[in-house]
């Protein structure tokens, strides 16, 4: 199936030049839908540990003693 382009006969007028400039949440507020992007991509706030804080607390496990998940 091959196709050449074509130019258009006629321009298209674009409508709002202010809804180039919206974000998701003012657009979906525009359109009166739900915000397709939640808060799932939003930072949870949560901190990454350190190597050394691991380790000490991997240390302050006696030997042989059971963690949950096991």
């Amino acid at each position: 199936m091959k196709l050449d382009p074509e130019r258009p006969a006629a321009t298209i007028a674009l409508g709002k030049q202010s809804l180039i400039y919206m974000d998701m949440s003012q657009a979906s507020s525009y359109f009166k839908i739900d915000n397709p992007i939640g808060r799932r991509y939003m930072k949870s706030g949560a901190k990454k540990r350190k190597q050394h804080e691991i380790e000490a607390l991997r240390r302050a496990i006696p030997e042989g003693a059971a963690i949950a998940g096991d």
